[in-house]
């Protein structure tokens, strides 16, 4: 890639030399690949063009998927997340058995019962699943965001990482429309227990359901799975100085994941 120098800078394309400023400075480099008409009228990229399309729609699932949930889990460290939610949209796109390749979705996947299987368990840590994190058991209430957690107080309950005096729990309902591309997400309050917490159990629900405007789809059975409700479990780790709480510095520890699916 040439670099350009002088006192005049150019910026845009001329004839196929495309000139544009980068974090390396101002650069310059002959365009590549096939124009439009040629990618328009060429059947041997039409594979190529149907590919691309259903890409970019998981990308846009993939962001709808993580927006809903941006507040419950802000404090996860994952810098592969975006890349792991858009492999995971891509997987339930390939469910879509009633689209045309080129037309596949994610909404349409839902239709399919193998995709709640991908979604339950999504971690959004994979350097702390949930269940490396959490020995306890737990139980879910789909038709209410509701979510109960047994023998909290029992030894090995909670895996806490070093400097941890405090654990803390909540939980979230997320409604999300993957062909809308809306969503909406409650969540409950949050539960802080001490290290030798004699609590036995932690209850955690939302005060009201996520709901979604837009068009009433009894009616359409298959299009109302594209529509899904899921149960998002966040465990995070604090310290106590000097009788206040306070987020533990590495966050490496800090565990979500959808542990429902409706």
């Amino acid at each position: 890639m040439a670099k350009q120098k002088g006192l005049i800078k150019i910026k845009g394309t001329i004839g196929n030399l495309s000139f544009y400023t980068t974090k390396h400075g101002d650069v310059v480099r002959t365009k590549w690949g096939p124009d439009r008409e040629t990618r328009k009228n060429n059947p041997a990229f039409a594979e190529a063009d149907r590919n691309s399309t259903e890409f970019g729609g998981c990308s846009a699932s993939g962001k709808v998927f993580r927006q809903a949930v941006a507040e419950l889990i802000s404090g996860i460290s994952d810098s592969d997340l975006n890349t792991r939610v858009n492999s995971l949209m891509i997987a339930v796109k390939n469910l879509d058995e009633k689209s045309a390749h080129g037309k596949r979705n994610v909404g349409m996947g839902l239709v399919n019962p193998k995709a709640v299987n991908l979604f339950k368990g999504f971690n959004f840590n994979k350097n702390a699943p949930l269940d490396w994190i959490l020995k306890a058991p737990y139980a879910i209430d789909q038709k209410t965001g509701c979510i109960t957690i047994k023998g909290i107080a029992e030894k090995g309950a909670i895996k806490f990482p070093k400097g941890a005096t405090h654990v803390c729990f909540c939980g979230g309902w997320a409604k999300i429309d993957f062909i809308e591309k809306k969503a909406d997400i409650k969540i409950s309050g949050v539960k802080t227990l001490p290290r030798n917490t004699e609590q036995e159990d932690v209850l955690l629900k939302p005060k009201t359901a996520p709901k979604i405007k837009g068009k009433d789809l009894s009616a359409a059975p298959a299009r109302s799975k594209a529509q899904r409700t899921f149960v998002v479990l966040k465990i995070g780790f604090l310290q106590d100085q000097g009788g206040k709480h306070y987020p533990l510095s590495d966050t490496k520890y800090n565990a979500a994941a959808v542990i429902g699916v409706g």
